[in-house]
């Protein structure tokens, strides 16, 4: 079984993922995450996930998908733009992403079409 990597790029972003237990803020500045499955802070870069004491394997691959498609969202400005004048970010962010796992999970081959490098 593959671990939780302890970074990942987001385009030219190094984002640092550290784990938490169940029941402690995921960040200090972030009041209301203690009960969060994971967050991004967009100011130092850092993304921290529920440990395996507050949610499953799978519940993890999803927390960090949900976490990477903020961090796209923030990255081509949709936060600032669309999402954040209907403040409707968060909704979006958890309709899409157990769509695109489950399409990830279940197209192995378009997704290593799509990690081939560029010629």
């Amino acid at each position: 079984m593959a671990k939780l990597p302890n970074t990942v790029r987001v385009g030219t972003d190094i984002v640092v993922i550290e784990t938490r237990p169940e029941g402690e803020d995921l960040f200090e500045s972030h009041n209301g995450t203690r009960h969060a499955l994971g967050a991004l802070d967009h100011q130092t870069g850092e993304m921290r996930i529920r440990d395996e004491s507050g949610q499953s394997q799978s519940q993890m691959r999803d927390s960090l998908l949900h976490e990477l498609v903020h961090a796209a969202l923030r990255k081509a400005n949709l936060h600032h733009d669309i999402l954040k004048k209907s403040n409707r970010e968060e909704d979006v962010v958890a309709r899409i992403t157990p769509w695109l796992l489950l399409i990830l999970r279940e197209n192995p081959k378009a997704v290593a079409y799509l990690l081939e490098p560029d010629a």
